[in-house]
């Protein structure tokens, strides 16, 4: 099932998350941002548990950053602050297996190179994601956090957000 964006078709032609929040841009990213979301991909996978089980590919991730920017139920934005990206988010919009009237955010990754922590690169990303969410219909949306990234920092931020526990994952190798 597709998800529509609510938003006019007449205003899709600006971009509605090319914002300044707080000293970053935050806009929907572009082809020629593949390099720095390679760059800070490869940075992000490295810091990843994940990243134990399998290694990146580089070309898939450009594949999929390509799907979702192309998708009306998914984004991938990216915070700049004046002297180059520094943080990059994504996520889907779809509708729920219990129930197909209700439509959830899921974020697929929220990443700030170390250097911009701290300074609210994170926090505009998030915002955009979740200002995203609203736009195409969300009544939900999802973050995730992993075990190795300052997980209990993240849930502090999650919960003075608004969000609220709901699962936990366990990955295996088969």
């Amino acid at each position: 099932m597709q998800i529509h964006v609510q938003t006019p078709a007449a205003e899709l032609l600006i971009d509605p998350f090319r914002e300044r929040r707080k000293g970053f841009v935050v806009r929907r990213a572009e082809l020629a941002d593949m390099p720095e979301l390679q760059r800070m991909a490869q940075a992000f996978h490295a810091a990843w548990r994940y990243a134990e089980r399998a290694p990146i590919d580089l070309d898939a991730f450009a594949s999929t950053v390509a799907n979702l920017a192309t998708n009306p139920a998914g984004v991938v934005l990216v915070a700049d602050n004046g002297n180059g990206l520094c943080g990059m988010a994504a996520a889907t919009a779809t509708r729920h297996w219990f129930n197909a009237k209700h439509i959830t955010g899921q974020e697929l990754f929220w990443w700030a190179d170390e250097s911009a922590r701290g300074t609210g690169a994170g926090f505009a990303l998030l915002g955009g994601l979740e200002d995203w969410a609203r736009s195409v219909g969300c009544q939900t949306f999802m973050m995730v956090s992993t075990v190795n990234l300052a997980p209990e920092k993240l849930a502090k931020v999650y919960k003075r957000r608004g969000y609220v526990p709901c699962d936990i994952q366990y990955l295996r190798s088969l």
